[in-house]
Parts: structure tokens; sequence; C-alpha cells
């Protein structure tokens, strides 16, 4: 690539330079500047020589105009959050955390991770005893059950009468208050048969949940 742009900045140096580097763009405008086919080379060489990822840190040259934004200026829904995998059930945390909401103006939280059974009554009394109005709570189908996670024959989703048993969990969990329910990519792209095959998301065995 250095031997062409030599070659263009020998032969045209009035012209525009546009060199793409890494997806950036340097652009050089020269009419009468006679130091063009200079800068040129001097970008080629730059292009030619080993520029590792881990040390390519790019200067942004336009400067638009900031708002520094303390907080929403309409109280907004977050609606992705996981206050089980990240809080852990820290009732600090958790304060901290509607502290930052009211900073912020999020009016309401969604916690993606409210699971069944037992795990979902302690993330209930978790987020909604002091802050029952900030926190919306979706479910979550335990397809591993008290399976072992490395011999999916034991699974519980594999079993006689799983999706019956799920349905009944979810119906209860929708009376108690429970929003929807939060399908995490895992189903389709790691849970597997008996036989090794991922599980389809389109499984008749559980059309009933759907």
């Amino acid at each position: 690539m250095s031997a062409s742009l030599s070659t263009l900045a020998s032969s045209a140096p009035s012209a525009i330079w546009v060199i793409g580097l890494l997806g950036w763009s340097v652009a050089i405008t020269s009419a009468q500047d006679s130091s063009a086919p200079e800068q040129a080379q001097k970008i080629a060489e730059v292009i030619d020589s080993e520029l590792p990822l881990k040390d390519f840190f790019p200067r942004p040259r336009v400067q638009g105009k900031f708002t520094d934004l303390k907080q929403a200026k309409f109280p907004v829904v977050d609606a992705h959050s996981h206050f089980f995998n990240r809080l852990r059930h820290d009732p600090d945390q958790l304060k901290a955390f509607v502290e930052l909401m009211d900073r912020n103006n999020i009016a309401l939280c969604v916690s993606l991770d409210g699971r069944l059974g037992s795990r979902l009554e302690e993330h209930m009394k978790y987020l909604w005893t002091d802050y029952r109005n900030r926190f919306a709570i979706y479910a979550n189908v335990d397809w591993v059950g008290s399976g072992s996670r490395d011999k999916p024959e034991s699974w519980s989703c594999h079993q006689p009468g799983f999706s019956r048993h799920t349905v009944m969990q979810l119906e209860e969990a929708a009376k108690k208050g429970i929003s929807g329910v939060k399908v995490f990519k895992s189903f389709g792209l790691a849970y597997r048969n008996p036989d090794g095959s991922l599980i389809q998301v389109d499984d008749p065995r559980f059309d009933a949940i759907w």
C-alpha cells in the first residue's frame, strides 16, 4: 500500500488525500501546500507498520455539543435488570441502588431473574418488602431443577409432568404479582436433550408453558 500511495503522492501533489486507517479516515487537503506528498508518505508508512490492537488508541477529532445529563427528564423504566445475579439479595446494596434510581429519575426497574418456587419467594421478599412500587419481577423456568448439570437426562425438563408443573407454578406466580417470564438465551443455545442435541425453542413438549 505504501508504494501506491507514494506514487500518488509524487504524481498528484495538489489532490485531496483520503486514506482509511482501521476504519478511521484521515483527510489531507492541499491545493498549494507542497508538503502534501510527504504527509501522504508518512501516513502510508504508519499503515504499513505493525499496529497491534492493544496499542491502537484513536483520538476523536469531532467536537460536538455536550450535555451533561444528571437524570432523566421524565420518569423512566429500566426494563433489564438482574438483582439476584448482581446484588445477591444484599439489603445494603439494594438500598444504595434505590438511591441511585432516585438520583437518576428511574421510577421502576424490572428484575429478570426471579426464578420460581422458593427462590422466587425470596426475591419477592427482598425487592418488595420496602420497595413494592419500585420493582417488577419476571419469573424464569428452571429447566435443570434438581438434576445434575452435566447429565441432561436427569434434568427436570426431561421428566414426565414437567410442563404441567411449570404451568401451575407460573399461574401461582402471576396471582402473586409477577409481571412476566424471562427466557434466557441458554434455552436454545446451551440446554440439551439426553442424546446431546440442543433443545429446540419450539419443542412441542413445552407448548403448554407458552
